[in-house]
């Protein structure tokens, strides 16, 4: 290969405006036909306009700007509402508040979708009867002695009718109440997307944007954060970690993300528990379990798999120290910490 000074230049311009062919010049320059033809065009369109042309950046965007939380932070990941697990979530969050904890991140299949779902289907047993919680409410609020008042909310009960709740709209009506009460617990939330929540787009069929699925779910901002990544990023105690959604589900996964990123990875989509460091030593590779109720969701309940069970579990990173939560943890020494 050439290395082509000033000098050079001016030659072969000379040979060419003389007439001489590419393989003359390659001769008299000791070089090939290619080099001399490929500098010629590079310098005559320099010439043209003054200075080399330059590459115009690509009109797409780059994905280069996941969301970033600041601070300490609690972190859950698949609670795919509406099979969420409540005494799991509501211990994780009771502590949190003890903590002083105002951010919260939601490592992805924050829904569920499975009446969306690409997999086969299951056998349903109906919702127990129900009423609207406006008629409860005002059901419970009538002044009548309290074995009268509960007298008529079983009547009314008894003779309600039974629901499927098999469909997506009554999956996300459900969902919705749970996750606004989410965001009256903490000042900030991000919401990570996980595979379950890309079931809405394969729906869809369509590309979208992230925050329609906000619009969809009603869930207002600022407090509520979201961006097209299956992560985002979180610095405490000045440390760095990504809260991954990824694609694969291995053990080793969250090890091979540490070590390839260079930061601590917390990870959902496994539905397993481990605490471990990643090859250099540095850095924290966390499987942080889920908060959904495995017992509410046909694929895992109705029939026996070798696969692991769902595990519950979820991290408080605090300091920069991540605090990792099971169903095991001593919840009331905790809040003394």
């Amino acid at each position: 290969m050439k290395s082509w000074n000033q000098e050079d230049d001016r030659r072969l311009l000379l040979y060419v405006k003389t007439g001489c062919t590419w393989l003359e010049i390659a001769e008299r320059m000791s070089t090939t036909r290619e080099s001399v033809r490929s500098r010629y065009r590079l310098i005559t369109g320099s010439l043209l306009t003054g200075v080399m042309p330059l590459i115009a950046n690509s009109p797409y965007p780059a994905y280069d700007q996941p969301l970033v939380t600041e601070g300490d932070a609690l972190v859950i990941c698949d609670p795919e509402f509406p099979f969420h697990h409540a005494d799991f979530l509501n211990r994780v969050f009771e502590l949190a508040v003890t903590w002083g904890i105002t951010n919260c991140i939601i490592g992805g299949d924050v829904l569920h979708f499975n009446s969306i779902s690409k997999w086969e289907a299951n056998w349903q047993r109906p919702v127990k009867p129900g009423i609207s919680e406006e008629a409860e409410t005002e059901l419970l609020s009538l002044e009548l002695d309290p074995t009268t008042r509960q007298q008529l909310v079983d009547i009314i009960l008894r003779n309600a009718p039974e629901r499927n709740d098999g469909n997506a709209g009554e999956e996300v009506h459900v969902a919705q109440k749970e996750l606004v009460k989410i965001g009256q617990i903490f000042k900030g939330v991000v919401y990570v997307l996980g595979n379950h929540d890309g079931r809405f787009l394969s729906a869809l069929n369509s590309p979208l944007f992230a925050d329609s699925l906000l619009k969809f779910i009603d869930l207002k901002e600022p407090c509520w954060r979201i961006a097209p990544f299956y992560f985002s990023k979180l610095f405490s105690g000045g440390r760095e970690f990504r809260i991954e959604h990824p694609r694969g589900a291995a053990k080793s996964t969250a090890y091979r993300l540490a070590s390839k990123f260079g930061v601590n990875v917390l990870m959902g989509h496994s539905h397993k528990l481990s605490l471990e460091f990643d090859i250099s030593g540095k850095y924290w590779a966390i499987q942080a379990g889920c908060t959904c109720d495995e017992s509410r969701m046909p694929y895992a309940a109705q029939r026996s798999t070798t696969a692991d069970k769902h595990s519950l579990g979820a991290v408080i990173v605090r300091g920069g120290y991540p605090h990792l939560l099971t169903d095991q943890t001593p919840w009331e020494l905790y809040k003394r910490m």
